[in-house]
């Protein structure tokens, strides 16, 4: 082998090496930045469904909540979670409840609602002040 064909061949095998770290680091970051999304999504859905009634800080207490009885659902309860509280969740957007009427959402805004709700309210989930 000539010294310029090695030398080629180097060449080659560091750009083969690096695509594939490249190729691993893009893999790694889509997940955190899917979740983030789908985080934002949620929050987006959040606020223009479920606010008024849910409150800010999912407590059941929005500014509607006064005049419903029974009143919302109180997401940061350890009690509301301790059955399947995403499907609970999901069938109460869907087909109503009480006084919630049901809500025409996609299945990607109620998942990502759920999403929202669970990583910003559930406790031991819900970020730190």
């Amino acid at each position: 082998m000539t010294t310029q064909s090695v030398e080629r061949k180097n060449i080659i095998m560091k750009t083969a090496i690096l695509f594939f770290v490249l190729i691993a680091v893009v893999c790694l970051s889509v997940p955190t930045s899917r979740a983030e999304s789908l985080l934002e999504q949620g929050q987006k859905v959040y606020e223009a469904n479920c606010l008024l009634c849910h409150g800010q800080n999912g407590k059941g207490d929005g500014i509607a909540a006064s005049a419903l009885n029974p009143k919302p659902a109180d997401y940061t309860k350890p009690s509301f979670w301790t059955t399947d509280a995403a499907q609970h969740i999901a069938s109460t957007i869907k087909n109503g409840k009480g006084q919630m009427p049901p809500f025409a959402l996609d299945d990607a805004s109620v998942k990502a609602v759920i999403y929202y709700i669970e990583h910003t309210f559930k406790p031991g989930n819900a970020p730190k002040p």
